[in-house]
């Protein structure tokens, strides 16, 4: 390969709403109840409710303008975060966020849109919603907490979903990195 010819390498992409301000600092206050068995905190830039994990994505940018057009709507939907507790994953403290049908139509059409203009993922965008539990991760658990009975915190966070991100992955020693590369907005 000589030094003219650039290689490509695969881009690490994830769809997901932007969680606005005044949410997250409803959210962080909320979360001071667990303080003491917080390893480590999510910072707050980081915070996002993930709707498709695409994986590598090899020259994303060819997708990108067909990935990023205007998605109409009949109304817009609203997304509402229940309570804060334990993660699915191990060692996790989540927002959760109530699981509606309307957000279930929205992700489905957008993966039908990905499916549609084949964005070559390294992820199975075309599986089912069974593994859907719409959260955020606010931050990282002690060890020490598994197996402790941690109580829910119930909370009452409401926004309107104006926008869904394209946003690009970089993990390096200091953590993960998200940088969004595209917006789809949702048009009524």
């Amino acid at each position: 390969m000589n030094s003219a010819t650039k290689t490509e390498t695969a881009t690490r992409l994830f769809i997901a709403v932007p969680i606005p301000k005044s949410a997250k600092e409803d959210m962080k206050r909320a979360m001071g109840s667990y303080n003491k068995f917080i390893a480590k905190a999510v910072p707050r830039k980081n915070w996002h409710l993930t709707f498709l994990f695409l994986g590598e994505v090899n020259h994303y940018q060819r997708y990108l303008r067909r990935m990023t057009e205007d998605l109409p709507r009949m109304f817009l939907p609203t997304i509402s975060f229940t309570h804060i507790g334990r993660g699915y994953q191990r060692d996790q403290l989540w927002a959760y966020a109530q699981r509606t049908n309307v957000l279930e139509e929205l992700r489905s059409t957008i993966r039908a849109r990905l499916v549609k203009i084949r964005v070559p993922t390294s992820s199975p965008i075309t599986k089912g919603s069974a593994e859907f539990i719409p959260h955020v991760r606010l931050a990282n658990m002690l060890e020490v907490t598994r197996g402790m009975g941690l109580a829910d915190r119930r909370i009452a966070v409401t926004f309107m979903v104006k926008q869904v991100v394209i946003y690009k992955s970089e993990i390096d020693s200091k953590g993960a990195k998200y940088r969004a590369v595209g917006i789809i907005n949702l048009v009524s």
